[in-house]
């Protein structure tokens, strides 16, 4: 395997590094959304429930007070004691219109079908006795009346001869109204989510599409049917839910319930293009930081490279290699520290002074005007340190005087001092 050079395992570091905090920012950025989102649709259908409630209250409240006021009009109660039900069919027609309702049922007072009025031509006076029969038996205080797949909200009032007080019963008035298209709409948009009405396992009414609606009833049974009315996941068609129900007739037979569907799709459509900007955004992240690591390294390892570079040069001998290093950190101060021929340092009280190489009558000048140079700032004790010239050269101490080592003192160019005559060290 190849060596690789040290700005590239630097470099090559560094965008590992990069691109593994940016995969990991991204996916915790993804899941976090994916997460939120999750969170406020189970908000959002809290509250459509919620708010269908309200709802619901008013419509019934409206509902029970339109019934109560049209039980006590004298000419319905006049109406009634006539016993009569072609009469009483024909004349209610104008008490149906002035009440503004989908169904008008009345009946005498053992139960039995006298006048009906519905705007759903199709659910006939059979549906309605059955509906009547079932309710007057039943100790609810709402009823859910269906047939032919019309879904009746009924209030049913009873008709009293005098005061209610003496509890005469003449007959019983039921006014409904439908669960129709519209009122799917109406509801879908104030609770911003899909609707459907169920009695039993039919499906009355919804807002979904016709093969949404053939899987929801499949779901009945199993999701949607049950006591519970935790927010269960659900896949209609390609899109999936998440559906909860409300029980409209608690306890009733067969249940009528809304179920109430927050589309899981739509409300995370926006993580797919979020999905790709985070992408895009990554790709950018990691190319600039690469450049900007590219420029980092070689500004980092261009010192490096250049001391690198001068070890090898003083390893072949080259001793006067040039050696600079541009900048003020610490790679560019150690090389600074590292002493080349003609250098002078100070370490406490002591001088050194690095002489050039010998080479002849030129450099012997060379390092007689080094030396002078030096002498004038020289402090303590003076180590001179130089590539062992030939013994008996003017810069060759054996560390006797120069009057014991039996030759004159040999005097350098200029005033200073000669060489002899300075304290120095050979090294």
């Amino acid at each position: 395997m190849g060596k690789f050079r040290l700005r590239t395992k630097f470099l090559f570091s560094l965008i590992l590094v990069g691109v593994g905090l940016t995969a990991g920012t991204l996916f915790v950025a993804r899941q976090t959304a994916e997460q939120q989102v999750r969170l406020q649709i189970l908000q959002d259908l809290h509250n459509s429930v919620y708010t269908f409630g309200n709802v619901q209250k008013l419509r019934e409240q409206s509902l029970t007070h339109s019934a109560e006021l049209l039980a006590d009009l004298p000419i319905l109660k006049a109406l009634m004691t006539t016993n009569h039900p072609v009469t009483i069919q024909d004349a209610s027609q104008e008490l149906w219109r002035l009440a503004g309702s989908d169904l008008l049922v009345l009946a005498d007072r053992t139960g039995k079908l006298v006048a009906l009025h519905a705007k759903a031509s199709d659910f006939d006076s059979d549906a309605a006795q059955n509906s009547l029969t079932n309710s007057l038996a039943s100790e609810q205080g709402a009823h859910w009346w269906c047939g032919s797949k019309h879904l009746f909200e009924v209030s049913i009032q009873p008709i009293y001869v005098g005061n209610r007080s003496e509890n005469r019963v003449l007959g019983y008035l039921a006014l409904g109204y439908e669960i129709d298209d519209r009122v799917a709409r109406e509801l879908s948009q104030v609770a911003a989510s899909q609707v459907a009405f169920l009695y039993g396992n039919i499906l009355v009414r919804s807002t979904l599409s016709p093969l949404q609606e053939t899987d929801l009833i499949q779901h009945v049974s199993n999701s949607l049917n049950g006591s519970e009315s935790t927010p269960t996941e659900i896949q209609l068609g390609q899109e999936r839910f998440l559906a909860t129900k409300v029980d409209l007739a608690p306890g009733g037979t067969p249940p009528v319930q809304l179920s109430v569907l927050k589309s899981l799709d739509q409300a995370t459509s926006f993580l797919g293009r979020l999905n790709r900007l985070l992408l895009a955004l990554g790709l950018v992240a990691v190319v600039v930081g690469s450049c900007m690591v590219f420029i980092f390294s070689h500004t980092l390892t261009r010192p490096l490279g250049t001391l690198v570079e001068g070890v090898r040069a003083l390893g072949k001998g080259d001793y006067e290699y040039p050696l600079v290093v541009r900048g003020s950190d610490e790679v560019a101060d150690g090389a600074d520290t590292v002493l080349t021929d003609g250098d002078y340092v100070e370490i406490g009280d002591v001088s050194v002074t690095v002489c050039r190489w010998w080479d002849g009558p030129r450099g012997c000048a060379e390092i007689g005007r080094q030396l002078a140079r030096d002498a004038a700032r020289r402090r303590g004790r003076w180590i001179w340190v130089y590539h062992a010239p030939p013994d008996a050269s003017p810069v060759s101490w054996t560390g006797l005087s120069a009057t014991a080592a039996g030759r004159p003192s040999p005097r350098l160019s200029g005033d200073r001092p000669a060489a002899a005559n300075l304290s120095g060290s050979k090294v």
